[in-house]
């Protein structure tokens, strides 16, 4: 017995063609995208996971809040650019350098650092409804 199976895969390959065209500038999903990045950051400064605990009371890396609000909120103190196929988020608080590298004795903790598989699994599904269209 012989069991013979045939597709028109043509409209498949032509919205695959589309995608891959849309994927060389991702412009349009630029402020999904920070979103997805500003989330992930949220998460990061509320439960420090990954960074040496402070000694002082409250959460680690947050004082005034500035710092946090510049990762977190659009308009803080940071710069967005979303340009061919990147998007970039910034800090412009002057001190973040010195919390990320360290000084004074005082551990490095990175605040731009971001290790959390929900950025991936977000900015994929942000990504695909772009290609396929759906945004």
């Amino acid at each position: 017995m012989r069991l013979t199976v045939s597709a028109n895969t043509r409209p498949l390959t032509e919205r695959l063609l589309e995608g891959a065209l849309r994927a060389d500038d991702i412009a349009p999903i630029g402020d999904q995208l920070l979103d997805v990045i500003r989330s992930a950051s949220a998460r990061q400064f509320a439960t420090g996971a990954g960074w040496v605990r402070s000694h002082k009371a409250g959460a680690t890396l947050v004082d005034t809040g500035r710092l946090r609000d510049s990762f977190t909120r659009a308009g803080g103190a940071s710069s967005t650019s979303t340009r061919g196929e990147s998007v970039t988020l910034e800090t412009r608080v002057p001190y973040a350098g010195y919390l990320a590298d360290g000084a004074r004795g005082m551990p490095a903790r990175d605040p731009s650092r971001v290790d959390d598989w929900r950025v991936a699994r977000d900015a994929a599904q942000v990504l695909v409804d772009y290609i396929t269209g759906e945004l």
